[in-house]
């Protein structure tokens, strides 16, 4: 067997020695060996699963296509032999191969790509690498092939306008917008070097089609109004392939006029199209390039001096070319400009159209105030005086924005002022109007900040925010609450007083609609003081006085039958919208019994020392939480949560009495399956898992498992509640509260709950047992065990989704490394890569410290597996790692894995570890 054999032997062994044979290969002197060998005959095609597709990357093209400067006419020959493939990575090779050959065999090449192109979205970089044909095309001199190519690449297409409320057609391309921007800039150059007139063609019909597309059944160009100026400017909205197209035009358009005969071709070219995009186009480059009596013939158009749809690039025309006219034609224009009649409005006066005549008048002169003279200046001035300094002219309307709110004094200027000062300025203030001026909501805004800054003073005097709006009464209020949030204390009699006052006025939750500029009634104070009692009945040093006692409950008692949620509210913002804890936490009445449990647990801790903490301490608030409780009182899902929210608080305060209410927390029947999942969802996202209350919550928790197949009852934004209720059973799980018995919680759950709540679960564990610093050593055992028996239940089609996660289980280091790499092998063994990949990546080195071998395996294995074979480009560093550490083990197999994973990484592309491979041989030089 001579050398050529052996190494045809060697490269065809496997796929490691194939892929790194080419990786590395850059010399055309191969090219007819591998070519008589029959390689460059079978592109490998996609991969396809349910809902993916993948492009392997063909290391054959890919030689060819870094060989081709050098041998242009041999990989020509090989090129164009290649057999019809679908696989988009071969097609950009082909397209990169054909950029680097003479003219004919890259316009043979280019008809394929043509035809393979069609109908097709595109990806990758094969929109690039098209593009870069292309222009090789048209540099060459093969100009039909060029535009022939260039025409499928950008080919556009309507499609329904995704969102919208009535059907609409919006422009689509086979590539997105970023790269059909960068394709354009690459190719219309090259493109108007070699035939200007059908390059500029090209980009106008595409520029009137997607116009059309988007105008739909209607014949209007509207490009006016989310464009509202050719040149790139502010103003300007997001107006998907259009502005790309526009865009592209202008440049062109500029490129291509370069002498005074292209000039008038690219304005016949642009006047044969029938829409004013055009026009304005043509308008705009007549600013940019155009003659003296070019630029006076485009103003002194009295059709376009009037076109709304014209008016921006006209008045732009006007604004910087009007100084180069002579005396005669600024004469003659401004005349025009005078004597224009716009059409009358129905049912408007004579008056009122002079008047809007004059203003007219007024918005064109000021484009060229600076150049007007004599009775034109006078006249000019004389329309100021009438109607003031118009606002941005040159825009049929202009959009602004501001951040929110405004005040007119500042955080710093009331703290200045004091208490006394900043009252009567709130008194005596009043707004000026106007879309962005101050109002009562930015300086309430700016009260807020100043009272958390400084309670005491304002506490002081909180009496006398009564004679204010409502807007800065609860500002006061909310002051003063985040004041205590960051445990700055105030006096609380005068506070307590102005909180009595605001809720005996009078209420009317439906009329409590939001207005920008200030508060629409007291609702929003009454939430506000909710909130305030809330915290400032909170453990600390600056909670309420319980010489306060009986005023505080007094509100409390009064909020508590706040109306707000009403059915209405709570139908309409709850459900899909929101879950019912979310909602109590944004309601009157729902903060309001949070500061009823606050309240319980502040009076007990006030008990003496040797006295048991009970919710006999407040009778008062017992009754209020029971009254609350029975769902024909209160059928609210939002007050419901609120005791599944603070459950662990009320089994501190009094387990007795919470384990005789648990059944009304908690109902079991399927009836009131919304009342049990607003309370235990509240429960599973507020409250760690406890062990101790177990025995009370052992019921819900059955319940909770028997419905994990049925979805969430709510939006809720504490994620899934079922992934929740998973991590509570694998936690009690580790805790040894639960078995894995047959019909167990655990077993419940995990019969009924999805696949991808299950794969939740898993990974979430991983993460958890990874931040677990100590614990008992059975607690490891246990979740082991728990992981052996969900390998093991997980033998169906689900298995992929749920244990792929056991990736974030690598990332632990209080877990048994031996036992981890095995388990993790068990998974790759079926064809599952572990997730999150790069986790597991970071594990290794410190895994192949306890089991070099397996380490190595379990990084083989991630690659086998992993679809698309990018992640080991994102964990370059932590591969390195491993392999330095397996090349210096003593066992010569460990040794001999690694160089065979370091030949497969190379092939992949991690060609940056070709320094650890230098004992692997390398492939032979061919004779000749």
């Amino acid at each position: 067997m001579d050398e050529r054999a052996r190494l045809l032997e060697l490269i065809r062994s496997n796929a490691v020695n194939y892929e790194h044979f080419f990786a590395g290969l850059e010399d055309p002197n191969w090219l007819d060996f591998l070519a008589a060998e029959g390689f460059f005959r079978s592109p490998p095609p996609p991969e396809e699963g349910d809902d993916w597709v993948r492009y392997p990357g063909w290391p054959e093209s890919a030689y060819l296509a870094r060989v081709a400067a050098a041998a242009p006419e041999r990989v020509a020959e090989i090129a164009e032999a290649i057999p019809g493939t679908d696989n988009e990575r071969v097609i950009t090779d082909l397209a990169e191969i054909a950029a680097s050959l003479t003219a004919a065999p890259a316009a043979r090449i280019a008809e394929r790509l043509r035809e393979w192109i069609a109908g097709r979205p595109l990806h990758l970089n094969l929109p690039h690498a098209a593009a870069s044909l292309v222009s090789h095309l048209a540099e060459l001199g093969q100009v039909d092939a060029a535009l022939g190519l260039a025409a499928e690449i950008l080919h556009i297409e309507g499609q329904e306008r995704r969102g919208s409320f009535e059907p609409q057609t919006e422009p689509v391309g086979r590539i997105d917008r970023w790269d059909y921007s960068r394709v354009l800039e690459e190719m219309v150059p090259a493109l108007l070097a070699a035939d200007r007139d059908r390059a500029l063609s090209l980009v106008f019909d595409l520029l009137a089609l997607a116009v059309t597309l988007e105008a739909g059944e209607g014949d209007g160009d509207y490009t006016y109004i989310a464009r509202p100026s050719i040149a790139d400017h502010a103003q300007n909205n997001d107006h998907g392939l259009i502005d790309v197209l526009v865009v592209a035009a202008r440049e062109a358009t500029l490129a291509a006029a370069a002498d005074e005969e292209s000039m008038a071709a690219v304005l016949a070219a642009l006047a044969s199209y029938d829409l004013p995009i055009f026009a304005r186009l043509a308008i705009h480059l007549l600013t940019e390039r155009g003659t003296p009596a070019e630029v006076f013939a485009a103003l002194h158009n009295r059709e376009a001096s009037a076109s709304v749809a014209l008016w921006h690039e006209y008045s732009q025309l006007l604004a910087h070319r009007f100084a180069d006219l002579d005396t005669e034609q600024r004469e003659a224009l401004l005349e025009l400009l005078a004597s224009e009649d716009p059409d009358p409005f129905e049912g408007e006066t004579a008056e009122e159209a002079e008047r809007r005549r004059r203003r007219r008048l007024l918005e064109r002169l000021s484009m060229i105030s600076a150049e007007l003279e004599g009775p034109w200046a006078e006249t000019y001035e004389s329309l100021t005086r009438e109607f003031g300094e118009p606002d941005h002219p040159a825009f049929l309307s202009y959009v602004t924005s501001f951040t929110g709110p405004t005040s007119p004094l500042g955080v710093a200027e009331l703290t200045a002022l004091g208490p006394e000062s900043t009252l009567e300025a709130l008194a005596t203030w009043e707004p000026p109007g106007g879309f962005d001026g101050p109002t009562p909501e930015g300086l309430g805004r700016a009260l807020e900040e100043a009272v958390k800054t400084d309670p005491r003073p304002y506490a002081e005097l909180a009496d006398r925010f009564e004679t204010l709006d409502a807007t800065y009464v609860r500002s006061l209020i909310s002051g003063l609450a985040g004041a205590l949030r960051e445990e700055r204390g105030f006096a609380w009699p005068a506070l307590l007083g102005l909180c009595g006052w605001v809720l005996a006025q009078p209420y009317e939750p439906e009329a409590e609609r939001g207005e920008r500029d200030r508060d629409p009634g007291w609702g929003w104070s009454r939430k506000s003081i909710a909130d305030l009692l809330t915290q400032g009945l909170a453990e600390g040093p600056v909670e309420a006085p319980i010489s306060e006692r009986e005023r505080i409950f007094a509100l409390i008692a009064e909020l508590a039958e706040d109306p707000n949620p009403t059915p209405e509210h709570e139908e309409r913002y709850g459900g899909s919208n929101m879950d019912p804890s979310t909602l109590a936490l944004n309601t009157t009445r729902g903060e309001a019994m949070s500061a009823l449990v606050r309240y319980c647990l502040w009076v007990a801790r006030r008990e003496p020392g040797d006295t048991e903490v009970s919710l006999e301490s407040a009778p008062e608030g017992r009754d209020l939480l029971e009254r609350h409780l029975d769902p024909v009182y209160d059928p609210s899902l939002a007050i419901r949560s609120v005791y599944g929210r603070w459950w662990g608080s009320l089994f501190n305060l009094d387990r007795p009495w919470l384990a005789a209410h648990m059944e009304e927390i908690f109902p079991a029947a399927p009836e009131e399956a919304a009342l049990f999942a607003a309370a235990f969802d509240a429960f599973l996202a507020f409250t760690y898992p406890w062990p101790g209350g177990f025995d009370l919550l052992e019921a819900p928790y059955r319940i909770a498992a028997s419905r994990a197949s049925e979805g969430p009852h709510s939006r809720t934004m504490h994620g899934d509640p079922r992934t929740r209720l998973g991590d509570h059973l694998i936690a009690l799980r580790a805790y040894g509260t639960l078995d894995l018995e047959a019909g167990g919680i655990f077993d419940l759950f995990w019969s009924n709950a999805p696949a991808e709540i299950r794969g939740a679960v898993v990974r979430n564990a991983g993460w958890t047992v990874e931040r677990t610093e100590n614990p008992d050593p059975q607690v490891f055992t246990r979740l082991a065990e728990t992981w052996e028996w969900i390998a093991i239940r997980e033998e169906d089609e689900d298995a992929r989704e749920v244990l792929d996660g056991f990736g974030a289980w690598l990332a632990a280091p209080n877990l048994d490394p031996a036992w981890l790499l095995q388990q993790a092998l068990a998974v790759l063994g079926r064809g599952i890569p572990l997730d999150p990949d790069f986790s597991a990546y970071a594990a290794l080195p410190r895994l192949a410290k306890s089991d070099p071998r397996s380490a190595v395996a379990v990084l083989r294995g991630m690659v086998e597996t992993d679809r698309d074979r990018w992640a080991p480009l994102g964990s370059r560093e932590e591969i390195r790692e491993l392999l330095t550490f397996t090349l210096q083990n003593p066992d010569p197999a460990i040794r001999a894995e690694t160089h065979h994973m370091i030949d497969r990484l190379i092939g992949l592309g991690l060609s940056d570890l070709r320094d650890l491979a230098e004992e692997t041989p390398q492939p032979p030089e061919p004779d000749g």
